[in-house]
């Protein structure tokens, strides 16, 4: 998509689809170093994701060290530490997607919409309203930050109605671009988020189950979610924590519903609902591949940290404090371990298998170095034949050749018989090692056309597809 618009073809896919599934701000920003310098998506892809990697640790850090009133420098640690060795930003971080920099922005929101309600100056809301206006631009999820911005603004001036209105319809500027796209969206595909998709509130609690098993696995390893005995046991533990600061707790209530901490908690709850209404229950399933609640992970942190702090710390003398620092510190290096051993295993995979084609992950060495690419980036094809690949995503980044899925699962294969290809002769660029489930394979597709090797190696092959004889 970057390609087409620094061609000026606008917003086209690698599949000659129109881009309509997702908000436009990712790949203007891929397309404008293309369009200005030459540079190719896959380059700058690489560079904002590495300025978003180490601003996403910085702003870690800070907004646990600004929503943590006592300042106790033990914060400013744990935020850094936990951003620093999260597996799950260590992910997306090595990888060119967009997630990223959209938690980036959500960080610069949750910070700066607090220093608002602090100050409550015209300039700080200009910016929230900025953030906002791209952060929608790069995630449809972010209506979550409008909505939290709205409520927190009328919290916030909720004795001075006339003044919470005002503030309102200056931020409310940030769904302007949003509604801009949603309007070229309808214009383009007759749905405003360029989908039909049914309504997931009958898997909602499949999809709570899920995501509550990944939000766990942020502070404890699988190995122990898996064991009941143990899960009980911690259960137990935080309930006697609980219990045992039972008279503070309408106080605790207090302190997190504060105009300042309030924003965190709306963002918590409507984010965790809204993610778990949007996504459907096939998506993003295995273990590992938890970007889309990502943006709750330094938050959920941070609202751990500001009940901690407020039961332990904010009462405590010199030699308490210094106590309980240390405990925090020791119970951090003991978590540590298991997203470090994560973290490890990735590296140790992604140089066995020379990358790890998952999700939308093609800067990889897999297809860098494959054979295969090299061969189909210098094999001549007509632009009016079809062309197929398990990885059409990999296949364009590479050679720029425009290709397709093959059939896809979702079907009996009988369903393609007469349809697929489209046309013949055709061609199918397959990639070794294959890793989709969800598409059907050489040998299976053979029962629909004639499928002749013209190129095999241990990367893969290339298939030519004509008529059965």
């Amino acid at each position: 998509t970057a390609d087409s618009l620094a061609a000026g073809e606008g917003f086209i896919n690698h599949n000659n689809s129109v881009y309509q599934l997702w908000p436009p701000l990712y790949p203007i920003m891929l397309a404008i170093p293309k369009a200005l310098f030459g540079i190719k998506p896959i380059y700058s892809g690489w560079v904002i994701n590495g300025i978003a990697a180490v601003a996403t640790i910085l702003l870690g850090g800070i907004l646990f060290r600004n929503y943590i009133e006592s300042k106790h420098t033990i914060w400013l640690v744990v935020g850094l530490f936990v951003t620093f060795f999260s597996p799950s930003i260590f992910n997306i971080s090595i990888n060119i997607v967009s997630d990223l920099f959209f938690l980036c922005l959500v960080l610069l929101f949750l910070g700066l919409l607090r220093y608002y309600i602090q100050k409550q100056d015209r300039k700080s809301l200009i910016a929230i309203t900025v953030i906002v206006g791209l952060a929608v631009l790069q995630r449809y999820i972010g209506v979550v930050l409008i909505a939290t911005g709205v409520i927190s603004i009328l919290y916030s001036y909720r004795q001075n109605l006339n003044k919470s209105l005002s503030e309102i319809t200056i931020f409310s500027l940030s769904a302007l671009p949003l509604s801009i796209w949603m309007i070229r969206n309808y214009i383009v595909t007759k749905t405003f988020f360029g989908s039909n998709r049914s309504s997931s509130w009958n898997n909602w609690l499949i999809n709570i189950s899920d995501t509550g098993k990944k939000l766990a696995h942020w502070f404890l390893p699988y190995s122990i979610l898996n064991e009941i005995w143990l899960v009980i046991i911690i259960c137990i533990l935080i309930a006697s924590f609980f219990f045992l600061f039972r008279h503070r707790l309408p106080s605790l209530y207090k302190h997190l519903t504060k105009p300042t901490n309030l924003p965190l908690l709306i963002f918590l709850i409507i984010y965790f609902v809204m993610i778990n209404y949007a996504i459907q229950p096939n998506e993003h399933k295995q273990i590992y591949d938890d970007r889309l609640i990502l943006p709750l992970y330094i938050p959920l942190w941070i609202l751990i940290a500001l009940i901690i702090d407020f039961l332990v710390l904010s009462n405590s003398n010199e030699k308490k404090t210094k106590l309980v620092s240390f405990l925090i510190l020791s119970l951090l290096l003991i978590w540590a371990i298991s997203p470090i051993n994560t973290m490890r295993k990735w590296v140790q995979l992604t140089f066995k298998h020379q990358g790890i084609p998952t999700y939308n992950i093609y800067n990889v060495p897999m297809f860098r170095n494959s054979t295969l690419t090299k061969f189909t980036k210098e094999f001549d094809i007509a632009p009016d034949i079809p062309l197929y690949s398990n990885y059409h995503g990999a296949l364009y980044i590479y050679t720029q050749k425009k290709s397709t899925s093959p059939p896809n699962k979702y079907h009996e294969l009988d369903y393609y018989r007469g349809s697929w290809p489209s046309s013949l002769p055709a061609y199918l660029i397959w990639y070794e090692p294959n890793q989709r489930n969800d598409i059907f394979y050489p040998d299976a597709l053979e029962e629909l056309a004639e499928f002749t090797p013209i190129y095999s190696s241990i990367d893969g092959n290339v298939f030519l597809i004509t008529q059965k004889p």
